[in-house]
């Protein structure tokens, strides 16, 4: 699931969903768990194309749902179901609210 917000110019919120097989940060050294997770991004549009920065503290994944193996199943219920939560996500999103969306999320994978 990939959705956008413009927020002005060619700048975007961007939410996505996706799968990670987890294993070691190597930015940070933190170990990363397999599951699917929520990705939230500043993104500029720019020929056909999209541009980020690294390593923007604005930007953040949560994890959503930890899984052993990748299920399409599982991802699809997971994509739907932030989907359904998306423009609440974005106004929080806006507003740097990082603690509010992780318990949103939290709360709808249950």
């Amino acid at each position: 699931m990939e959705k956008y917000k413009l927020i002005k110019d060619n700048n975007y919120l961007k939410i996505t969903t996706s799968y990670e097989k987890g294993g070691r940060n190597w930015a940070n050294g933190q170990a990363n768990s397999r599951g699917i997770y929520v990705y939230f991004t500043h993104i500029t549009k720019v020929d056909g194309g999209e541009r980020c920065v690294l390593f923007n503290d604005k930007d953040f994944k949560v994890s959503a749902l930890d899984l052993n193996r990748y299920s399409k199943k599982k991802d699809l219920e997971v994509s739907n179901k932030i989907e359904n939560i998306t423009e609440e996500l974005f106004k929080l999103f806006e507003v740097g609210n990082k603690q509010e969306i992780f318990q949103m999320i939290k709360k709808e994978m249950v």
